[in-house]
């Protein structure tokens, strides 16, 4: 029987910790819970590289404020990164760089079903 894996908002953002990347996943949408979560400690965390293809998400990452703790990798352009494309904060990623991504989440999803 699998065990559930179950925790709040606040302690899956204390397991994250400057210079490594997060993936926004697009299907079901940003978490807002975890999104608020992840820029209020945002001093705390240095060079956090965020991936997100999210339409319709406030972006909150994106605020200037953000800037010295995320950068942002996007596969789809909006309004919303405006800014942030301006001064440097936000890269747009062609969709070719979607194969990449896909690589890499399965690479990841494989080693967490190994290590259980």
């Amino acid at each position: 029987m699998q065990k559930k894996k179950c925790t709040t908002a606040e302690k899956a953002i204390q397991l994250i910790e400057s210079s490594q990347t997060i993936f926004l996943a697009p299907m079901c949408n940003e978490p807002q819970v975890l999104v608020e979560e992840l820029i209020r400690p945002k001093a705390q965390l240095q060079e956090i590289l965020l991936y997100t293809s999210v339409l319709g998400s406030p972006s909150k990452y994106a605020d200037l404020s953000c800037q010295p703790h995320f950068t942002i990798r996007t596969f789809l352009s909006s309004s919303l990164f405006k800014t942030a494309y301006k001064n440097n904060h936000c890269d747009y990623v062609p969709l070719e760089g979607l194969l990449h991504m896909a690589c890499w989440l399965w690479a990841l999803l494989v080693r967490q079903l190994d290590n259980g």
